[in-house]
Order: C-alpha cells, then sequence, then structure tokens
C-alpha cells in the first residue's frame, strides 16, 4: 500500500500512470488510453453539435463529406499531439539499465578484496585478489562499457554473464601488461578459469599502445552467442560462444595491480537498437 500511495494515478480509471503517461504536457492526471477516449467523445460530440445545427443544402452531400474529412483531420492533429511527446520521451529516455553510482561501494557486491568508491573512481586496495560483480543475473544480451586505467601491476579483467556465485561462472575479458601486453578471453567454472579461449596482442591492433596510466575503454557487447569486444573504439574480436545465456557484470585484479575504473555502464541492446 504504502509503494501506491506514492504514485500517480489516472482519475477516471484509477491506473498506475507510467513514464509515458506522465510525459504527455496537459494530460490532467489521465492515462494514456483515457486521453484518446476522452479526445474521441470530444470529438464525437462537436461533430453531433454541428450537424444537429446545420441545416444541408443541395449540395448538402458534399458539405457532410467536407465535415467527414474535417473531423478526421482533427482526430489526426489530436493523436499526433497525445503521441508525440510519448515518442519524443521514449528516444531521449537513457538506455542504460545498470550505471553502478561509483561515489560508493553500495550499488556493488564485493565478494573477494577490499575495494573503494570515490568521487566516481573504483579501485582495488592492498595486494591480494580482488572481485565484485554488479547487476541482474537474468541480463541476457547487452553493451558493458567501462573506462579502465592500470597505473601498475599485471592487469586487470571484466567479467560478463556471470551468475553471481560467490564461486562464479561466466565469462572473463583480462587485459594482460606483463610481457607483450595481450588481451584474453576465459570462461570461468564454479570460480575456477580455463585456458584462454581467444588471446589477441595489443601490438597488432595498436602499434603504440600504452599499457600503463592511460585509460582505455573497454565495450563488451554479447548478443545470444555472439561477443564482440572493442578496445578504445576498435574492434579486436568477434566470435561464437553458447556456454552461458545470462548473467551479471563485474570486475577483477590480483596480485600488486594498481588499477582505476570509471564509468561503467550496461546498456540493454533491444533499447539501443529501437534508438533513433
Amino acid at each position: 500500500m504504502g509503494e501506491l500511495e506514492n504514485q500517480d494515478i489516472c482519475s477516471k480509471c484509477e491506473s498506475v500512470l507510467s513514464k509515458e503517461d506522465l510525459a504527455v504536457e496537459g494530460s490532467d492526471d489521465l492515462c494514456l488510453q483515457c486521453r484518446i477516449a476522452q479526445a474521441e467523445e470530444l470529438i464525437e460530440s462537436r461533430f453531433e453539435e454541428s450537424s444537429a445545427s446545420t441545416t444541408l443544402p443541395v449540395n448538402g452531400v458534399k458539405k457532410k463529406r467536407t465535415m467527414v474529412l474535417l473531423v478526421g483531420l482533427i482526430t489526426i492533429i489530436v493523436t499526433i499531439g497525445i503521441l508525440v511527446p510519448v515518442l519524443v520521451f521514449g528516444l531521449n529516455s537513457d538506455n542504460t539499465v545498470s550505471s553502478p553510482n561509483l561515489d560508493s561501494t553500495d550499488d556493488l557486491t564485493i565478494l573477494m578484496g577490499k575495494w573503494n568508491a570515490t568521487d566516481g573512481i573504483l579501485s582495488p586496495e592492498g595486494q591480494e585478489k580482488h572481485q565484485l560483480i554488479f547487476g541482474n543475473s537474468s541480463w541476457t544480451n547487452y553493451e558493458l562499457n567501462v573506462n579502465a586505467e592500470l597505473i601498475s601491476g599485471n592487469g586487470y579483467g571484466i567479467y560478463y554473464r556471470v551468475d553471481g556465485e560467490v564461486n562464479l561462472s561466466g565469462y572473463c575479458f583480462q587485459y594482460i601488461a606483463v610481457g607483450t601486453p595481450k588481451f584474453l578471453v576465459r570462461s570461468v567454472l564454479d570460480g575456477r578459469e580455463k585456458l584462454a579461449s581467444l588471446k589477441i596482442l595489443a601490438e597488432e591492433h595498436f602499434p603504440e599502445f600504452d599499457a600503463y596510466t592511460q585509460t582505455h575503454e573497454i565495450t563488451i557487447r554479447i548478443e545470444d552467442d555472439q561477443h564482440t569486444i572493442q578496445v578504445n573504439g576498435k574492434v579486436i574480436a568477434e566470435f561464437t560462444d553458447d556456454s552461458f545465456s545470462s548473467g551479471m557484470a563485474g570486475l577483477r585484479t590480483w596480485s600488486t595491480s594498481e588499477v582505476q575504473f570509471r564509468d561503467i555502464a550496461v546498456n540493454e541492446l533491444s533499447l539501443l537498437q529501437s534508438g533513433p
């Protein structure tokens, strides 16, 4: 009951108003369906008044046809007036389904190690293994964006489609800085990482790649069994794998790695594809 009391209710049918309903200016606390019905009633009453007060002459058929066309035009105008704000609202709404607040760790589930989140920067503390996850295990097709800067140490990992268990299962994209900088993709099963199913040397795509103290934008797009990975806006890997069909996102570091993560966001692909 407490939740309903804080929600906007349609004054006619008493249904809960959606964001689309509230986006229509001058809606008078009516839902979209009731507003359209109100417009239809108004047009019908105006037409009946006009028909009753108008005596048709010999060419009355033409005037009646003109009246019908006029009513049709009014209907189109009213419909556009209702639907345009709703469409604009939908196109301008944020497609992000999860953007954890990096001013604290409240939106994150820490599985291992100590993490610090301050002023939009998330980083591990101490020389140990660090793992955290966020989001919903029911997520299927989405695009994960992370800005990461390796200050020192071995590297970092980005989880996607993981089940949320302490000994998690899912996929892990890794950046390894030691030796020749490289990118890996591994499957993780019950907390154990398998051998890398994919390995890409950074120099294959970036002749001048700064392994440390430079922010790199990582984008992981997963749709059904199709995986696409971008680094700094450039596609470095496209492959198929159907081992895991849904799951959360997350981060990991190990050993002495000092990393700063920023601007983490997950976007649902169906929303992105329906945009302009």
